[in-house]
Order: structure tokens, then sequence, then C-alpha cells
């Protein structure tokens, strides 16, 4: 099939992705999308996403359509080229991401409102209910920064499982053997970490260790009364809560596991404390005894190195449209925790 030629700069085209959509009717080549207003054929490309990521190789016309569209952000994020945006779209679709997945990410990271932010993670998979409701709104927007969205989606979703929730010893990272692929030998050691771990130590350049009291005071507030609105049986008609995360289901009972699961959380950032730190909150923790994970986030001596996206072949005059990036579908791949500065009761 012979490569269209580059057409000429339009509101959506491939050299005219930096212009503003606006209300006119397209006037150049789209056959019958030639006639519809730019708000249809924006609605049509983003009520699709497994259909919308085909248009990319239909022409070089519909693939700036949809770079410039519901995949501006994504396309943003990756320095406004084609090439790495298509990169890190057939990297995705190749380790079992979805097209749809791949479209929330993208609106992901247009967001703003925390609210809006959680449930997005909600829908694309990386948290399920459970621990998108036990997380403080201080952890969502973290997960929601754009380069810890990115480096989010290339590990095993849901980033806090059921498993992970309900067990105190994985969340304290107690957990040793080679039983999960989950346990890393860190500082000698075996230690269990979640996903959500795997985040923070992978941009532990942005924290100072002044920040984990914080986090872990978040985390004890969420406890107590929610720093975003939960997911809740009665007011979500988009997610349905899975009988195996909540065995009652009940706007009550959920309420109270995430409470119970918020202040789990806030225990388990005694990991990444000092000495002193813990000695603050526990009178009786060992002197000279720093959390198990602390080494791993602050003495690291290398910078973390950036996100990489594996390389394909790049798009070129040799490049054949007609759907090969986007094939139908890939399968998917107690104790209670002190306050700084109050009291925090587990249920």
């Amino acid at each position: 099939m012979r490569t269209p030629a580059i057409p000429a700069p339009t509101s959506y085209g491939f050299n005219g992705l930096n212009e503003a959509a606006t209300s006119e009717p397209r006037r150049q080549g789209f056959g019958t999308l030639d006639r519809l207003p730019a708000e249809t054929l924006d609605h049509i490309v983003r009520s699709a996403p497994e259909a919308t990521l085909r248009l990319m190789d239909t022409s070089h016309d519909l693939e700036g359509f949809v770079i410039g569209t519901v995949l501006r952000p994504l396309y943003d994020q990756h320095g406004n080229s084609i090439h790495r945006t298509r990169r890190f779209i057939t990297s995705a679709l190749k380790r079992g991401r979805t097209a749809t997945q791949i479209v929330l990410l993208s609106k992901l990271l247009s967001d703003r409102d925390t609210d809006v932010r959680g449930r997005r993670l909600v829908q694309m998979g990386v948290l399920n209910i459970r621990s998108h409701n036990a997380l403080c709104a201080d952890f969502i927007n973290l997960l929601c920064r754009a380069e810890a969205a990115l480096y989010a989606f290339e590990l095993d979703f849901p980033l806090l499982s059921t498993e992970d929730l309900r067990s105190r010893r994985r969340l304290m990272g107690e957990l040793t053997g080679t039983g999960t692929s989950m346990v890393q030998c860190m500082d000698g050691k075996q230690r269990y970490v979640t996903g959500l771990d795997k985040v923070l130590l992978h941009f532990s350049h942005w924290f100072k260790e002044q920040d984990i009291p914080d986090l872990f005071d978040s985390q004890c507030d969420h406890g107590q009364e929610p720093s975003h609105r939960l997911i809740l049986p009665s007011n979500s008609d988009s997610f349905a809560v899975d009988a195996g995360d909540f065995p009652d289901a009940s706007d009550s009972s959920v309420e109270t596991v995430a409470s119970v699961d918020a202040r789990h959380l806030a225990l388990s950032m005694k990991r990444y404390m000092t000495a002193q730190m813990l000695k603050m909150l526990d009178n009786n923790a060992p002197a000279g005894q720093y959390g198990v994970l602390y080494a791993e986030m602050f003495l690291k001596s290398a910078p973390r190195k950036p996100i990489k996206i594996p390389p394909s072949t790049p798009i070129g005059p040799g490049h054949q449209w007609g759907g090969d990036m986007f094939p139908e579908r890939l399968p998917m791949s107690a104790d209670t925790p002190s306050k700084t500065n109050k009291a925090c009761v587990l249920l």
C-alpha cells in the first residue's frame, strides 16, 4: 500500500497539532468525514477508543486528528513527537494494555481534580476500588503526576492488591522467600514491596526525609476522615464493587474497610523512616534501627534512571498504513499507627 502524502497544515492535521479546535466543518479530503463538524469528529474519537487508535493507521490526517484530541496530553508528555508517542503506544499494547487504557491514561495526564483522577486510576486498573479508597489524596495526586503515571502504567496492576491490604506482613515488608515476584533483595535482605512502593522508590529523588512523616499524617487523617470522595456502592453507577474486595458491600462496611486500610498504610510508612522518627513514634523501637526501606529510599548514591520507552520501527517514508500497529486485542496481561501530632487509633 502506498503511503499517502503528508497534507497541508489543518486544525488537526499532522502539521497543525498546535492549533486550537474549532467548530468549523473540515475542508480537507476525508470523504464523508469532510462534511462533519469538528465537535462531531471529536465525539467519534472519544466515544470508541478501541476503534479510535486504529484510525491513526488510516492516514496522516486522521493520525494527526487523534493525536491532537484524545491523545494530546500523551503526545505533550513525549516531547510533541508522534514517533515517540507511537512507540509508547506500541510498547503498551505489547504488554497487554488496551486502547481504552491508553486513552484513559492520556485523559489522566490532563485531569486536575483529585476525585476525577482517582476514579481514572480505577478505570485504568492501576488501582482497584479498595486501594483507591485506602489511599489519601496526597498519594492519589502523587500517582497522577505525569512521570509517575507513565511509569506506573508499565507495572503490574493494581499497584496495591486486596491481598496486600489484608496482610499486615506484606504492608510492613516482612514477607520473605521467592514465591512472589514482588520480593526484592535490598541491602542484603529480601523485602516485599508493593507496586506503590516501586513508584515511591523509583522517584525517591522527589522526597526528603521530612516528607515521610507528612505522608504518614495524611494517611492517618484519611483513616479518620476521607480526604477525597470514596467509591461506594450507592454513589457510583460506573464502578461495580467486587465482592472479593468487600465481603459486605454496604456503604458503611466499605467506609469502615477504607478507614482500617488507610491506617494500615500509614503504619507501612514507617518502613521509610529514620531511626529518630521511629523512636519518636514508638518509645519501644530499638535504638538506631531504621525503617527497612529507608536506605533504599534515601541512601542511594546513583540517581534514578528516567523512564525508558522501548524502541520500535520508526515511522518514515516506508511506513505502511492499515492497522498493523493496532491488532484486534492483546491479552491483559493490627498494630496502631501513632501520628506525629495526634493519636491515630485503628478500628
